[in-house]
C-alpha cells in the first residue's frame, strides 16, 4: 500500500476571507508567495482561475530549471481553493 504525503502550511494574515481569496486566485501573485531563492517563469497562464484551469511555470531552484504543471481541482469562492501537480513538477506526485 502506498503512503501519501500531504504538505500543509498556515499563516495568520490580517485580511478578510474575500481579500485573501481574491489574492490567491490572481496568478500574478504566485511570485509574491514563492520563496525568494526560487525563480519563476510563466509558460501558460489562463485568463481566469476556475475548476480545470491549468498553470504551467518553470521554477529555478539550486541552479536547475524544472517545469511545474498545476491544475485547479476545487474552487469555492471565498472559502476554498485546491490545486495539485497535474504533470511534471518538483514533487513525486
Amino acid at each position: 500500500m502506498s503512503k501519501e504525503t500531504v504538505l500543509k502550511f498556515s499563516t495568520e494574515i490580517q485580511a478578510t476571507s474575500k481579500e485573501l481569496f481574491d489574492f490567491h486566485i490572481n496568478f500574478n501573485n504566485v511570485t509574491i508567495v514563492t520563496p525568494p531563492m526560487i525563480k519563476v517563469i510563466f509558460l501558460l497562464v489562463p485568463e481566469r482561475m476556475e475548476i480545470g484551469s491549468k498553470l504551467i511555470v518553470e521554477i529555478n531552484q539550486f541552479g536547475f530549471w524544472m517545469p511545474w504543471e498545476i491544475m485547479v481541482e476545487k474552487l469555492e469562492p471565498y472559502s476554498l481553493m485546491v490545486d495539485y501537480q497535474s504533470g511534471r513538477g518538483p514533487f513525486k506526485s
